[in-house]
């Protein structure tokens, strides 16, 4: 039977930083894969540094793009085919970033991290184990300090950060994990509605 109400329950799926639009709807179900809510002990002291020295020019500098962007497809992407696929994507930015959007997200993650008791919204959290790019413990966290009842957190030990771009045997299995936790949770939800 379909729920007559399915903004209500239908999830909403954020990769890495797009998660904190959904971490502000508490009535939604979401999924989040590979997420950057907080930011990593191994990043502050960076962030911290190159934050202060640049922040008084963010209200001048909007757009000076001084950040650089690594190339990190071959740390996110483990099937071959998928790497050469996002290498020839003409969508995917590959310049340096502006100043001011590296500070607007390094303010909106800490702003989540002192926020994350608050989340209430149930969702689904799931990392790969050996993601280089995000670290797992930072999902755990957010698991850990959420106050949602309805919560899971799963890790894919030896997948790396893109869990869709992994060897297709590997995507098949998260797909098939990912609908039955949401089909469970969902079914949870519409029978309390």
């Amino acid at each position: 039977m379909c729920p007559t109400n399915l903004t209500a329950v239908a999830p909403l799926q954020g990769h890495h930083r797009t998660k904190a639009v959904p971490l502000r709807s508490p009535q939604r179900h979401c999924i989040f894969t590979g997420p950057l809510v907080i930011v990593s002990t191994a990043l502050d002291a960076y962030c911290t540094d190159g934050i202060g020295v640049y922040a008084y020019r963010c209200a001048e500098q909007r757009s000076w793009k001084i950040i650089p962007t690594p190339d990190i497809i071959d740390k996110v992407c483990k099937d071959p085919e998928m790497r050469k696929q996002v290498r020839s994507n003409p969508y995917i930015y590959r310049g340096k970033l502006p100043l001011k959007t590296c500070h607007e997200l390094l303010m909106v993650s800490l702003d989540i991290e002192k926020n994350l008791n608050q989340v209430t919204m149930p969702f689904l959290v799931l990392h790969g184990g050996d993601d280089i790019v995000t670290d797992p413990s930072v999902s755990k966290l957010l698991f850990e300090k959420a106050s949602s009842k309805d919560k899971t957190f799963k890790l894919y030990p030896g997948m790396w950060h893109a869990l869709t771009a992994e060897l297709p045997d590997d995507v098949e299995r998260v797909y098939l994990e990912e609908r039955a936790i949401c089909t469970a949770s969902v079914s949870s939800a519409t029978s309390r509605v």
